[in-house]
């Protein structure tokens, strides 16, 4: 096989040998990711917030800061300019990721996963490496998890390589549910064992 980098450039030129299953994948949105980033900025400022109301209303003395904090800011009620100030800046770090997010992705190619007589290739995004697996290094393959009807989370890919290695491998992006992935790969794995070694 070749190189994984070189099997992916192919793919990208529609170069593809018959053998070659391309499977192509979707990362999570920008907006997903600024949704998230949003909802968990306000909840860690929300409690940050019930933490000060909370201190506010035990009794301190005249020395603490929180003592003159002032129940009313420029003629509203401080709990409401202090919600207000939540919601905006949630608002604002989720909108800076959806940016940040939507810039690092520009231009770059969606995942995929090259399934090849010999092995398979997985390609994330240009930030992290391109992933091949030969099968003749692999002595065995083998998917585990708790709950196999999961579409991601702890199900993964056991591999155990002829050299003692062991890796877990799940895919780095979404290619729909991984327990169909890692049959088809356990299964060119074991046909792949048969046709080469004899099944020995």
């Amino acid at each position: 096989m070749v190189g994984p980098e070189a099997i992916v450039q192919q793919v990208w030129q529609q170069v593809v040998p018959t053998d070659w299953k391309i499977l192509r994948g979707r990362r999570r949105s920008a907006f997903a990711v600024g949704i998230r980033a949003a909802a968990w900025t306000c909840a860690a400022l929300v409690l940050l917030t019930l933490a000060a109301v909370v201190l506010r209303a035990a009794p301190v003395g005249r020395s603490s800061p929180l003592a003159d904090v002032p129940a009313t800011f420029a003629g509203y009620p401080t709990l409401a300019v202090v919600g207000a100030a939540v919601v905006a800046l949630a608002l604002l770090v989720g909108l800076s990721v959806v940016i940040t997010v939507a810039i690092r992705n520009a231009g770059d190619h969606d995942p995929l996963i090259v399934l090849l007589p010999q092995g398979f290739v997985e390609y994330a995004n240009r930030r992290k490496p391109t992933i091949g697996v030969l099968y003749a290094a692999l002595a065995s393959v083998e998917y585990r998890g708790q709950n196999a009807r999961q579409r991601r989370g702890r199900l993964w890919l056991a591999l155990f390589f002829k050299d003692g290695r062991k890796e877990r491998w799940r895919p780095r992006a979404d290619f729909g549910p991984p327990a169909r992935l890692f049959e088809a790969i356990t299964k060119a794995h074991a046909l792949y064992h048969v046709l080469h070694d004899g099944g020995q």
